[in-house]
Order: C-alpha cells, then structure tokens, then sequence
C-alpha cells in the first residue's frame, strides 16, 4: 500500500495511513508515533528508520528527536516551536531551522 506504514508492535503489526500519523518521537531505541485519534503507538524503532521510510513531501524532521507530518502544522513561531492542531507544541532544532522555513516556504502559500 502507497500510503501506509506497517508498525511492529509487541502484540503484532499495526497498519496506519500516512494521513493518521500527526508526529513521531525519539525515546531513546523506541518511537512513539502520534496518531490524530488522539492515541499514540510505541514501536521499537529509532526515529531514523521513520525518517528513511516516511515520504518527504509529507513529513518532516524538526529535531533530533521529532519528525511531523506537514499536514497538521497550524503555526510556527520564531522562538523554534511548531505547533500541530491545538495543544501541541514542538521544538525545531536550531540547525534545521534554515531547512524548515524552506520547507514550509516550498509547501504552503505565504501572503
């Protein structure tokens, strides 16, 4: 499936729609992957696999320990925060931060 990422759970494999994952994050050899349901899947997988796996026209590393999906981005501040829907509030990464802006600039309509 073109669209979809296949997640190895302890109690088996979990199958998520690209459009389902609002965020993944390190924690430490595992990743929590956000979901917009509101729930969050644990995976033992680094970050860099989802990074390698994930499409880069829809998703996003901010940070050594997040990558987003473009999709939910409702604003960005200078301070290097992004936030996705409501309530969540990310750091983005100094260095990327040159990268980001270019991003966005390249995906989203600036007037």
């Amino acid at each position: 499936m073109d669209n979809m990422l296949a997640l190895r759970t302890g109690p088996g494999i979990k199958f998520i729609c690209y459009d389902d994952i609002v965020y993944c994050k390190a924690d430490g050899r595992y990743t929590h992957v956000f979901l917009r349901n509101g729930k969050s899947i644990l995976t033992a997988r680094l970050l860099k696999s989802f990074e390698n796996k994930l499409p880069g026209d829809i998703f996003l590393r901010i940070h050594k320990s997040y990558i987003i999906n473009l999709k939910y981005i409702t604003s960005y501040n200078k301070d290097c925060s992004i936030f996705l829907g409501t309530k969540t509030e990310l750091e983005v990464s100094k260095r990327r931060k040159k990268l980001i802006l270019e991003k966005l600039d390249s995906n989203f309509i600036f007037v």
